[in-house]
């Protein structure tokens, strides 16, 4: 999932969910809750595999090398439980490669929601900066842009707000 692009996720998931097997609408439809629940199931799956992947491939990398640090060893010897091991000794020091990633893939899952709107034909702000951009309708792509980079700023100030949570060092 790592080497395969979000459109061609997205062209294999609506072929095999919509066209062959049936399940779910090829593309939005508007309605009821469950409608729209369907309706926007394929693309958010599409956006969520290949990012999924990686963060998986980090988050293992990650533990490897911090279930082999000295504390944890201690927390061992002291006869913790696994679980608890996990979550509050070998976890939290793992989290700051994911988190970083996850800030910088906010972008590209922006500027991949575009493609991903053309082919599910979901109304969004993709399809909105789409139809701007053919109409020459500048104002409104400059607005959309404004609203995506502010998005990026905003996530990217919660990452460094979420450090200071994760690793109290951090706050000075």
């Amino acid at each position: 999932m790592l080497a395969v692009p979000n459109f061609a996720v997205g062209v294999i998931l609506l072929f095999l969910f919509a066209v062959k097997l049936q399940w779910l609408p090829s593309r939005y439809e508007p309605g009821t809750t469950y409608s729209q629940f369907k309706s926007l199931f394929l693309p958010s799956l599409t956006l969520a595999l290949p990012l999924a992947a990686t963060y998986q491939r980090l988050l293992r990398t990650d533990l490897i090398g911090t279930l082999q640090e000295d504390f944890v060893h201690m927390a061992r010897a002291k006869g913790m439980p696994p679980r608890h091991i996990m979550t509050r000794h070998a976890l939290r020091p793992s989290m700051f490669s994911m988190i970083t990633v996850f800030g910088i893939n906010t972008g590209a899952l922006l500027g991949g929601t575009l493609v991903i709107e053309q082919i599910f034909s979901v109304p969004g702000i993709g399809s909105e900066a789409v139809k701007s951009i053919v109409r020459d309708d500048f104002p409104t792509v400059l607005a959309i842009v404004l609203i995506i980079v502010t998005a990026f700023v905003v996530m990217n100030m919660l990452v460094d707000l979420l450090y200071t949570f994760l690793d109290p060092r951090v706050r000075s």
